[in-house]
């Protein structure tokens, strides 16, 4: 969540709390009322900053999904580069198909390679 001063820097109100001019130092809306950093209310307030939690699990799964198709990849590539030359067409055949695999999954999960 941004901070109110950083989203408009220059009001010229004055804190809530203390009722001293905002300035330019951070300070936050809360139910529309401008708060010092140091003077708001955080006692009766939830954390300003949950939603970032779920993100962070969000990305969390995203990457434990996306590691375990890379790990899966890497592992077969790897059984291809021991089997090299033997069979080199069918080898790059799966090689390939694994390759765009892993390039289908990522982009399902919001990543490019």
């Amino acid at each position: 969540m941004p901070l109110a001063s950083d989203l408009n820097p220059n009001r010229a109100e004055r804190c809530a709390g203390c009722g001293e001019p905002l300035g330019l130092g951070p300070w936050w809306c809360i139910e529309t009322q401008p708060f010092h950093e140091r003077c708001a209310p955080w006692e009766s307030r939830a954390f300003p900053l949950s939603h970032e939690i779920r993100r962070l699990r969000s990305l969390r799964r995203k990457l434990t999904r996306a590691i375990a198709v890379i790990d899966a990849v890497g592992i077969a590539l790897r059984a291809a580069e021991r089997r090299w030359p033997d069979g080199a067409l069918e080898l790059l055949a799966a090689s390939q198909k694994a390759i765009e695999g892993l390039d289908a999954r990522m982009r399902e999960l919001g990543w490019r390679r």
